[in-house]
């Protein structure tokens, strides 16, 4: 079954996510304080890392970028979200 789910993204450079596998990005923003991303999501599919990364406005950006999630505004703070599907570690 396909649903939409939130996931909490850590204000950090890369935080990886468990999302289920295939999961897509849909919208990015702020709730309760904290930094989230709604996702579509297969809920059968096994929980797999997503690589996002967490740039704020007028810092460097990565060489590598995901596609791009979207932006939220965190008091003072705008927050640029990029996310990478499946990303892992590969076992490591």
């Amino acid at each position: 079954m396909r649903t939409i789910w939130k996931f909490k993204i850590p204000l950090e450079d890369e935080p990886m996510v468990s999302m289920p596998e295939g999961a897509e990005v849909l919208h990015v923003g702020v709730q309760g304080g904290a930094l989230v991303a709604w996702a579509s999501v297969d809920t059968r599919a096994k929980p797999t890392p997503h690589r996002f990364q967490v740039v704020g406005t007028g810092d460097p950006l990565p060489d590598r970028l995901g596609f791009h999630a979207g932006s939220a505004q965190m008091g003072r703070f705008v927050w640029h979200v990029f996310w990478s599907p499946e990303e892992s570690d590969h076992g490591n």
